[in-house]
């Protein structure tokens, strides 16, 4: 009759330190309502309980709550055939809330990833070994131009270019191979446009079976940027090439890094048989100690200019006025330079002397 009572619902435990401490560990009260103590006796006198049988409920090792039985006609207790079937029956109580409790939190933890999945900017996709689609995030239905109902009939390779079914497969083999370096191939959407695509893969299990996680990456912006650069390169050596002189790029420590034709022409050399070797080894000895002097300058001042006589290949010694200054580029400093050939004004004045 007290079930409706507002003061008897949301009681804390904490109120009633008997109850609590037998519940919690795992222990029943089975007891009239004389024999318990305060201040649960008083509890149960003011509902009018002679007698209450109260069983905890666990999930798992948790303690959830408790279902409660009363007597409020006579003193009892409850035989053990009686407390046999209550344990029974709250163990299964316990075991269901358990499930419930675990298939919950794996929703939760389903829509949770689910979201995130969804929200990443990349195709996030598994396939089977026969590269049908299993699962994939709502970016995959985006930037493919189909729908879920479409994308539950389609294989990997219908997204792709004939021309780069060869390379998927190779793809896959490399993952199997525990090799994933990544592969890049094209995404073909539903209307026919045809975009560069990184991706990366790796074997997960899904319901006991071996499948492929496959993420892809568009990398429209990076290919234009990339042409872009080269283009950029070109026209830059094209302008450096066209010079009438000599052009230079020198690192730190006076290796090449980069001239024009002009440059490795007038040397005798090609321009791969100078890259990366230092400056000085085309003077002589008198003549290195000019070259360190004034590149110790160089970092004082930012520019220099100086007359060199380079060797060139075949011992010739040429006259060359030139002119250097510092450069920055991905936080490094370089010395770049131009040369004028000097050497009939050089033979001139010879001739005059």
């Amino acid at each position: 009759p007290q079930i409706d009572n507002p003061d008897l619902q949301n009681i804390p435990y904490k109120e009633f330190p008997f109850f609590h401490q037998r519940l919690s560990s795992g222990l029943i009260v089975n007891s009239p309502t004389a024999e318990l103590p305060s201040p649960e006796k008083e509890l149960m006198e003011a509902q009018g309980i002679s007698s209450a049988l109260l069983l905890p409920i666990f999930q798992g090792e948790d303690w959830f709550g408790l279902i409660g039985f009363d007597s409020t006609n006579e003193v009892r207790s409850w035989e053990n055939y009686e407390l046999l079937t209550l344990k029974t029956t709250v163990e299964i109580i316990g075991n269901f809330l358990k499930r419930l409790s675990m298939k919950e939190s794996l929703i939760e933890q389903r829509n949770f990833t689910q979201q995130i999945l969804d929200n990443l900017p990349s195709i996030v996709t598994v396939v089977d070994k026969r590269m049908n689609l299993l699962l994939w995030n709502k970016t995959g239905e985006k930037l493919t131009g189909y729908s879920s109902e479409e994308l539950i009939k389609m294989s990997a390779f219908d997204f792709i270019p004939k021309e780069s079914y060869k390379s998927l497969t190779d793809a896959i083999k490399k993952i199997l191979a525990n090799k994933p370096a990544g592969e890049e191939i094209s995404l073909q959407h539903k209307r026919g446009k045809i975009s560069p695509y990184f991706w990366r893969g790796s074997t997960i299990e899904m319901n006991g079976d071996e499948v492929f996680l496959l993420i892809g990456m568009n990398i429209s912006k990076q290919k234009e940027m990339e042409k872009a650069l080269i283009e950029e390169k070109r026209f830059a050596d094209a302008i450096i090439d066209g010079l009438p002189g000599t052009f230079f790029m020198l690192d730190e420590e006076l290796n090449l890094v980069r001239a024009n034709k002009n440059f490795a022409h007038d040397l005798g050399f090609s321009i791969d048989d100078l890259l990366n070797n230092s400056i000085t080894n085309l003077y002589s000895e008198e003549s290195k100690e000019l070259i360190l002097n004034k590149r110790r300058e160089l970092f004082k001042k930012g520019k220099v200019s100086l007359e060199s006589n380079p060797i060139t290949k075949n011992g010739e010694v040429l006259s060359r006025n030139v002119n250097a200054a510092l450069f920055e580029r991905d936080r490094q400093t370089f010395i770049i330079g131009t040369g004028q050939d000097i050497s009939d004004l050089k033979q001139r004045e010879t001739e005059l002397r």
